[in-house]
């Protein structure tokens, strides 16, 4: 009697210690999940007009006299595997972007060109979702160059 009263104590204990497990599983993914969604800095929403391809046009909202810049990148604005936003420059593999920022219609981000390993040059781009398909803003580089610069969304028709 003593052996079958010592198997359901024992069982009472295996069942609190599953209980406990269980809920302290529920809480470990409950914290997860909060933190993932006070971690959304950096990642898009369905919503977000953002991904696509984005033409560069320098000066005062297109290609004007009042800067010297005289080529014209496409980026690539998309999500890695993470659904964190990337940029890449469709036609000029030695940009890297980093440091990238979108929140509200605030587009920040940073981008060095790796074309010279003797010389660090970096862009910073500070930009703002002024319509649908235009961010505007300006450019700081590292030679103390600031310069206006929009980005503008390519549609379905233009491609």
């Amino acid at each position: 009697m003593s052996f079958i009263m010592d198997l359901d104590k024992l069982y009472g204990h295996l069942k609190q210690d599953r209980m406990k497990k269980t809920l302290a599983c529920v809480i470990i993914i409950s914290l997860i999940c909060f933190s993932c969604i006070l971690n959304k800095d950096n990642t898009l929403k369905d919503d977000d007009k953002i991904i696509g391809l984005w033409t560069e046009h320098w000066g005062n909202g297109s290609l004007e006299p009042e800067t010297d810049v005289n080529y014209v990148d496409t980026l690539k604005i998309g999500l890695n595997d993470r659904g964190k936003i990337n940029i890449i420059c469709i036609n000029n593999s030695n940009y890297v972007y980093s440091n990238i920022i979108y929140k509200g219609s605030k587009l920040l981000f940073q981008m060095e060109n790796k074309t010279d390993p003797k010389e660090k040059f970096i862009i910073q781009y500070s930009l703002m979702l002024t319509e649908e398909n235009v961010f505007k803003g300006e450019i700081n580089n590292s030679r103390g160059k600031k310069v206006s610069i929009n980005l503008k969304k390519h549609t379905k028709n233009a491609l």
